[in-house]
């Protein structure tokens, strides 16, 4: 039998059968069966395996559909008189008076029984035809009731049968079919539902300096099924394989409509129409000095003489297996511990500190380093320092070669605090390439770790510390060690000494500028930031000069053409006044050679404008030539 951490159990077995056709039946418990057809597997070198045969089990709800009186919906007598209506039966009244006759119909009355509240009640009360005519009874007065229909009678004893069958959590026996030619050994396989196997550790800490600590595992194996276990070869499994239940026993059927039957209406005379178209830790702290000594004391050469592994462990394709030696004894609804693993393993001694957790006292740890070569399955550990328990601690699922932690009490001989500064857009620094200024600036968080130990031996404080997304670790450079969303860093602590750790980590964000679009003003804030090279200092000036040309330029052309906007508008002036004058008189004349003058002003203006944004132009163009060479 192999037991899975899924919640399953895969079970072989074996035996010889004759010569001939051999029939070897196997009774499982009605919930099982769906795990038996969807697993069962036959092993016959003769290759002599004929077809399982199994009790089929129709729907409860569909055999009783086949019978006339629908016992599923039920609850009183009237509700089945009424379904037998037309019925021949005999009743027999409390005070032994009896009708026969024919079911007539089944009533609800108001009766008085009685004065006061309450007095008036309803029943059901039965009509029936007799040979004297129609009889009227009172159900809850009514001792005996007799079908004397046969057939009748029959049906519904069946129907009852088969609604008592569908609550019968029995047993369904597989019959497994051979044919052969000779005498042989057949095998069988299958899967069942079965508890979880379990397991719990006890870890013994190294007793004096370069001895390794010692672990054993006891497997909690329990038989929940209905026989007594002799001789089984049994094997625990850590892993999850995916298992599922179908139901496979059950027929199913697929609902069909229901369609009338084809008329064909009778043949009638017909006039036809004409056709018109066709996707790395320091050197490790001692582990500790033996505190307690006797008999009393628990040590791992204690441990290691009085109990030894029963267990084999090897890998079985993506999953580990322990391989129970001697053959397993287990009385049904029984349960046994079980030792799968008893050896040294790797580990060191430290102290973890988390300050999310508590802010001032570590946690007494071993840095468990899995040099078994077995694949240890998750389960609670009772830790042994000193020759006494120390403490309890919880083991996740560790395969070979991989380290964990595990915490086990409370470390009250260091006290640990934590203090944090954020300084934001504490350091900028500037570059330009092909025309764009980049303004990187950073934010800095600092923390300080301080410890003081009051311990009389060296230690090891292993410091964890969060792993922020965006955030680079500046300081120290390499952490001790890194896991999912921590960084651990290992801080070497005398006794009676006082030792501090900083971690500075640093976020950097960044904002660009076009230089050819930014104003002269924004250019110079950015020229005026902090520390920067002289060349790219001397790239911001020119561009700053230039910009600043680019715009006296373009104002210049602008002011001409505001001159000429506003000779446009005189000009419209005198052109009205002029048309209501003489042309002989000597005001006309005047209006005409100061148009004559504002005519010539307007061409130079032009020309003047034409050829300011002509230059402005250029010298954009020689900006953007230049700014375009620049990687500074």
């Amino acid at each position: 039998m192999t037991l899975f951490s899924s919640g399953v159990a895969y079970t072989q077995r074996e035996g010889a059968i004759e010569a001939g056709e051999a029939t070897v039946p196997l009774t499982f418990r009605t919930n099982q069966i769906n795990d038996i057809l969807k697993s069962l597997v036959l092993l016959d070198a003769e290759g002599g395996a004929l077809p399982a045969v199994y009790p089929s089990q129709d729907p409860v709800e569909r055999t009783l559909q086949s019978f006339a009186v629908n016992v599923s919906t039920f609850a009183t007598r009237g509700e089945l008189l009424r379904q037998l209506r037309g019925a021949s039966l005999k009743i027999e009244m409390l005070n032994k008076e009896s009708f026969e006759g024919q079911i007539v119909a089944v009533e609800e009355e108001k009766q008085a029984r009685g004065e006061g509240i309450g007095s008036v009640i309803k029943v059901e009360v039965l009509t029936l035809i007799t040979a004297e005519g129609l009889v009227s009874a009172s159900l809850d007065k009514v001792r005996l009731i007799k079908l004397l229909d046969e057939r009748r009678d029959t049906e519904l004893r069946e129907a009852l049968t088969v609604l008592a069958s569908g609550a019968d959590d029995a047993r369904r026996t597989v019959q497994l079919r051979f044919a052969g030619k000779k005498k042989r050994t057949v095998q069988v396989g299958y899967i069942t539902e079965a508890p979880l196997w379990k397991i719990s550790y006890r870890l013994v800490l190294g007793e004096g300096e370069g001895q390794k600590p010692y672990l054993q595992g006891w497997a909690l194996v329990e038989n929940t099924t209905d026989e007594d276990w002799e001789g089984v070869q049994l094997t625990l499994v850590s892993g999850r394989p995916v298992s599922f239940i179908q139901d496979l026993y059950q027929p199913l059927y697929l609902p069909r409509p229901t369609v009338g039957p084809d008329i064909i209406p009778a043949a009638t005379p017909q006039i036809h129409e004409a056709v018109m178209s066709s996707f790395e830790m320091p050197p490790a702290a001692p582990m500790g000095q033996v505190l307690t000594s006797g008999k009393r004391s628990v040590r791992a050469e204690s441990m290691r003489q009085s109990v030894t592994s029963q267990a084999e462990g090897r890998s079985a394709g993506e999953l580990f297996q322990y391989n129970i030696k001697a053959p397993v004894a287990l009385p049904r609804q029984q349960a046994a511990m079980i030792p799968v693993v008893s050896g040294d393993i790797g580990g060191e001694k430290v102290s973890l500190y988390n300050a999310d957790t508590d802010p001032k006292y570590p946690m007494n740890a071993l840095r468990l380093v899995n040099d078994t070569g077995l694949h240890l399955k998750a389960g609670p550990i009772t830790v042994f320092d000193g020759g006494t328990y120390a403490g309890d601690a919880r083991l996740g699922e560790v395969t070979p070669g991989d380290i964990r932690l595990i915490t086990y009490a409370v470390d009250l001989s260091i006290e640990g605090a934590r203090t944090e500064e954020i300084r934001n857009g504490s350091e900028s620094s500037l570059t330009i390439k092909r025309g764009v200024l980049t303004i990187t600036s950073k934010n800095r968080r600092e923390t300080l770790y301080k410890f003081t130990s009051k311990a009389t031996l060296p230690r090891t404080v292993l410091v964890e510390h969060p792993l922020w997304a965006g955030w680079e670790l500046v300081a120290p450079t390499e952490p001790t060690e890194t896991t999912r969303d921590r960084y651990r860093f290992a801080v070497s602590l005398a006794p009676g000494m006082t030792e501090t750790l900083t971690v500075a980590q640093e976020q950097a964000y960044g904002t660009t500028v076009a230089l050819l679009d930014a104003d002269a003003a924004q250019l110079m804030y950015y020229a005026s930031q902090g520390e920067i090279p002289a060349r790219l200092k001397e790239a911001l000036a020119v561009t700053i000069a230039r910009r600043r040309k680019i715009a006296e330029l373009e104002s210049s052309a602008d002011g001409l053409d505001a001159e000429r906007t506003q000779i446009h508008e005189e000009q419209g002036r005198i052109r009205g006044n002029i048309a209501t004058l003489d042309k002989e008189s000597p005001l006309y004349r005047r209006y005409l050679d100061e148009l004559n003058g504002q005519e010539n002003r307007l061409l130079e203006l032009r020309e003047e404008s034409n050829r300011l944004r002509k230059s402005a132009q250029d010298a954009g163009n020689e900006l953007k030539a230049f700014l375009d060479t620049l990687d500074l």
